[in-house]
Order: structure tokens, then sequence, then C-alpha cells
């Protein structure tokens, strides 16, 4: 693979440290790599450590990855991070 050209991984399990109001079905973990900008997941109010552990489909070097955050309370405005490793 070079340099130009990336591959996504998929998530095969994901764990994330709580969610809002526990309410899972709203909010729950799941919704965070299902495609579409009008779903979260969303941890607890006044958690500033809250934290997601991911397992993919195949061990690689990672390079980047990106985060998309919705901003707290702003679901409309997105917000994109790069993170270079």
């Amino acid at each position: 693979m070079d340099n130009n050209n990336f591959e996504l991984l998929k998530v095969v399990n994901s764990n994330v440290t709580s969610v809002f109001n526990k309410s899972t079905k709203e909010f729950g973990k799941q919704f965070m790599f299902d495609d579409n900008d009008e779903t979260c997941w969303s941890s607890e109010q006044g958690n500033k450590n809250a934290c997601i552990q991911v397992t993919f489909d195949k061990n690689m070097k990672v390079k980047y990855f990106e985060i998309v955050s919705q901003g707290g309370y702003c679901p409309k405005v997105l917000n994109y991070f790069k993170f270079m490793i």
C-alpha cells in the first residue's frame, strides 16, 4: 500500500466508559460507527475522562485516525479531528 492510499478498517467490537443518562437506545456505542450524522454516542454529562476502546477486523500499523465530534449540544455542527501517530 503506498502513501497516497488508505484502508478503512472495520470495527468488530467497541467499549465506552459511560453513556449519557444511561440511555443506550438513544446514545449508545452502536451509534459511533453507523455512518449517520444524525446519531451519536454521548458520554455521561460532566465526564471529562470518557474513553473509547475499539477492536478492528485485522492488525495493521495505524498512521492516523480521524474523529468527528458534534461538540456537545450542537448536533448540527460537526468538528473533524485528525490525529497523526
